[in-house]
């Protein structure tokens, strides 16, 4: 995606006003904003006073956020795609100020931004399916478990096989109290991916609320098997059968 959004950014760029002024990599300012953002973050402003357009907004943003300036990042990001000409870059850059603003613990601004994509890309169906998880995160994060669902509810839809929308959705379940809905939804992720250690976890969670604590231990001790794969889960799990007494 990040190769497309970059073809479709220089597609819409004019020339510096001066030649004389240097033409930046934007491909190079991209990867340079995610490892030296600080030096990026010069780079992207300096651009951004040329006249560099989309791209060196876009950069900009990503410096920013990258630099521990996530609601600066979200600002710039959006008036990147305000200033974008195409609307599938319009909703790219969208959804990456909605990531910023998740980023700086900005739900309300992160659902707005998520909204305004997800409203360009509904004929896109991994996209729309993507943004909507983004979207289901920021709603996670004030507990508003019935919007979180309904939106991993319509991205699982779309992609019925991606085994981590099915675990959100156990996950968002379970939390909001739905035992029956989660056990459902973990059963999907399981059957896509049963080797997945936050899968394994899940699944054990959903049971040992069922009352299976024999089938949640075996879980459990399946995520803590396969550790060297996610070793946050795998601690978790852990954490579970010494609670259980295992």
């Amino acid at each position: 995606m990040i190769s497309l959004l970059i073809a479709a950014v220089v597609a819409t760029q004019t020339p510096p006003a001066d030649p004389r002024q240097p033409v930046i990599d934007y491909r190079r300012c991209l990867d340079k904003a995610q490892r030296a953002p600080a030096d990026a973050l010069l780079e992207a402003e300096t651009w951004t006073r040329r006249g560099g357009g989309v791209a060196a907004l876009h950069c900009l943003g990503v410096a920013q956020a990258a630099s521990k300036q996530p609601a600066e990042g979200a600002r710039t990001l959006e008036a990147a795609a305000e200033a974008a000409a195409k609307p599938a870059l319009t909703a790219e850059l969208l959804a990456q100020a909605g990531n910023a603003w998740l980023l700086a613990n900005r739900p309300a601004e992160a659902r707005a931004a998520l909204s305004r994509a997800i409203a360009l890309v509904q004929a896109e169906p991994e996209r729309y399916a993507e943004m909507l998880v983004d979207r289901a995160r920021a709603a996670a994060s004030t507990q508003d478990w019935p919007a979180s669902i309904a939106d991993l509810r319509s991205a699982a839809k779309e992609l019925p096989k991606r085994a981590d929308i099915w675990l959100l959705l156990a996950t968002a379940q379970r939390r909001a109290g739905d035992t029956a809905g989660a056990a459902g939804a973990v059963e999907q992720a399981f059957a896509l991916d049963p080797d997945d250690p936050a899968i394994r976890l899940e699944r054990g969670n959903a049971r040992a609320r069922a009352g299976d604590m024999a089938g949640a231990r075996k879980d459990w001790q399946a995520a803590v098997d396969n550790a060297a794969r996610d070793p946050d889960s795998a601690n978790l799990a852990r954490q579970n059968l010494d609670g259980t007494g295992q």
